[in-house]
């Protein structure tokens, strides 16, 4: 093991330069199966960053952020540290920072691929696979998965492996990457006779067939790291949700991970710092499976969980919940409780400043803000929702608490969103115009993490629980701010806006937020929800076929292609909106129907090129001079339409429905 003259070459990429503790504790256990190391850093590297991996190597470069990794090797290879230099070393390892780790001993994994007869390895095998959509069905060849590759002798020093980089060329597309490096290795290199394998053979549970196989170091890793010792586990995995993977499996064990992680005796401080840090609230939540069911009968807390906490009672003027002795009883039996009326004339900017000085000798504080409308009966279901999972019971509440102390990275916690009447439109998307209110909110006031407003909101803000720790800077500093206040007394609706703010500042802060449900109020929701799914499949049987999960979703995907050919022949240029994966599968399948195009149009900081597929590329400026009156078709994921259609309607093009690739 040791005894292997191995080069490194360890790639990072970081929008902020930052380099997180889970990186120098990865490197430092691979240290003693290195010879040396080649650190090159992607876009930033800060002073702190520098000094953390210098530990490790004198060589650290840092480039500009073009062409990932693919890109970033062959920068080493032939410039920052030279195929001279690479060649004195016997193996070459290829990884990079998007895992965290090892929760094993690296030891069990090198030992074991030493003394395989291959010629390059990698930690685990993508196999063949089927890529399924109502664009396009293609066959991905099977090929090791870029992160961590390991080249022997006989290749390093092959003219293969030096024609393979020399031909490679680095582009910005992250699909064409995959394809041209990480899925191109395996097949170049296996074309040549070289033989490979992977560390983590997972054909004990992925299906033989490639219509079946998807990636399961992202989407299923449980069985890897629990089962076959996977000594590393994708960062991704905390942060994608994919609900298309229910294709091939459900979701079982997912909601544990972290757990056992840490029982593995993994500091998940390091997954938690890098994460909340790089990561949007939404994803986090459902990629990390952050949702919970508390039980309001038994209470689970202990002494060192009795904290000073403070409930806040928000009423508007107009008739009380029903309930509202209830939970208040339940409230003056677990905390102090202070109740505020907002009436017509009332100051909300007033009221906030008092409120937040009084909470500075308590750790935990519960707000509900109380709904009111003319609809009595469905402002209750409303209220019942807020109450119900905040303060179902004094066990209940307990609970919460012990929540909380248990997990002291726990920031915030919220109820579920109400589903009845109109509410149930917007369990996909109720920002309505308060994400460009949040926005400007968060960067007065300085949050910089990722905001999920192109997702479901994750709070409105009108019931919660939170650490005081997780935000009394940011909402010290926010009653402080005049512009903020005078915004407040002049609309008293800002109030949302301060509180859907407070999920941010918590992550800012370092703390994550989850929603939480009580166990009484959960048998409701469970037997709402199958009885709403199963309604929607009895209403899709009249719409399509489909007879499984797969193909129940995958012919919503599908195109109108004879309304395209009528917008096209309705203007007179046409241009598709983005430049990556979602615009190349857009313009293949225009180009297959004999619909013309002519370009691609993307934002004014976003052009990599001039030309992409053999098509001008324009920023939208340049367009709009250029084509006043063009037809623009945006091809995007879902989460980036809330943003790009604005800006395409305010450039005053002639928009198709946005073409959306999730």
């Amino acid at each position: 093991m040791g005894d292997v003259n191995r080069l490194a070459i360890y790639v990072i990429y970081d929008k902020d330069g930052i380099i997180d503790d889970y990186i120098p504790f990865f490197l430092s256990a691979l240290q003693p199966f290195v010879s040396h190391f080649v650190i090159v850093c992607n876009g930033k590297l800060n002073d702190e960053g520098r000094r953390k991996l210098s530990v490790f190597t004198e060589d650290v470069f840092v480039r500009p952020n073009e062409g990932y990794d693919g890109g970033a090797i062959k920068d080493v290879l032939f410039n920052l540290y030279g195929w001279e230099k690479v060649l004195s070393f016997d193996e070459l390892l290829i990884c990079n920072d998007t895992f965290f780790g090892p929760l094993y001993p690296l030891d069990e994994c090198f030992k074991e691929m030493d003394s395989r007869d291959v010629d390059f390895w990698g930690m685990t095998l993508h196999k063949e696979y089927e890529v399924k959509s109502g664009y396009y069905n293609k066959t991905v060849p099977e090929h090791l998965q870029s992160y961590f590759l390991n080249v022997k002798k006989i290749i390093l020093h092959s003219r293969h492996f030096l024609e393979f980089w020399n031909d490679y060329k680095a582009e910005d597309s992250l699909n064409t990457v995959i394809h041209n490096y990480e899925i191109a290795f395996t097949t170049v290199l296996k074309r040549e006779g070289y033989r490979y394998s992977a560390y983590i053979d997972a054909s004990t549970f992925l299906p033989s067939d490639p219509r079946s196989n998807y990636n399961y170091s992202v989407l299923d890793p449980m069985p890897t790291i629990k089962q076959l010792r996977c000594p590393i586990i994708k960062k991704k995995a905390f942060s994608v949700y994919d609900v298309y993977s229910l294709e091939h499996f459900g979701h079982d064990g997912s909601a544990n991970i972290l757990e056992f992680i840490s029982d593995r005796g993994y500091d998940v401080n390091m997954i938690w710092d890098n994460i909340l840090r790089t990561s949007n609230l939404h994803d986090l939540i459902n990629g990390s499976y952050l949702y919970r069911t508390l039980d309001s009968v038994n209470t689970h807390a202990t002494r060192e969980d009795k904290s000073n906490a403070l409930v806040i009672l928000i009423q508007t003027d107009g008739q009380a919940y029903t309930n509202y002795d209830k939970y208040i009883a339940i409230a003056n039996e677990c905390a102090d409780v202070i109740t505020i009326q907002i009436e017509g004339d009332s100051n909300p900017a007033q009221m906030l400043r008092e409120t937040v000085e009084r909470i500075d000798e308590y750790e935990y504080i519960c707000v509900v803000y109380e709904c009111n409308s003319d609809d009595i009966r469905s402002n209750a279901s409303v209220n019942y929702i807020r109450y119900e999972n905040t303060m179902a019971s004094r066990a209940y509440v307990e609970n919460i608490l012990h929540e909380f102390s248990c997990n002291p990275r726990l920031g915030y916690l919220a109820p579920p969103k109400p589903y009845h009447g109109k509410y149930f439109s917007q369990l996909d998307d109720n920002w309505t115009d308060e994400p460009h209110r949040l926005e400007d909110l968060c960067k007065a006031i300085g949050v910089t993490i990722p905001l999920s407003t192109g997702t479901p909101y994750i709070s409105d803000g009108s019931a919660f629980w939170i650490r005081k720790e997780a935000v009394a800077d940011y909402v010290t500093r926010m009653v402080k701010d005049n512009n903020l206040m005078k915004e407040l007394e002049n609309d008293p609706s800002y109030l949302f806006v301060l509180s859907m703010a407070l999920p941010y500042i918590a992550q800012q802060n370092g703390y994550y937020s989850t929603v939480a449900i009580s166990d009484s109020y959960s048998t409701v929701r469970l037997t709402d929800f199958e009885n709403i799914l199963s309604r929607l499949i009895y209403l899709e049987r009249g719409r399509k076929e489909f007879n499984d999960f797969h193909s129940f979703f995958i012919n919503d995907k599908s195109i109108d292609f004879d309304e395209i050919k009528s917008f096209r022949n309705s203007v007179k240029n046409v241009f598709i909106f983005g430049a990556g994966e979602c615009a190349d599968i857009l313009s293949n399948q225009l180009e297959k129907h004999n619909i013309s195009f002519d370009g691609f149009i993307v934002s004014d900081s976003h052009r990599k090129s001039l030309q992409y597929k053999g098509y001008p590329v324009l920023n939208i400026s340049e367009a709009k001079e250029r084509y006043p009156h063009a037809g623009v078709i945006p091809a995007i994921i879902r989460k980036y339409k809330r943003e790009v259609i604005p800006v395409l309607e305010k450039a005053g093009f002639e928009l198709y429905a946005a073409v959306v690739i999730d």
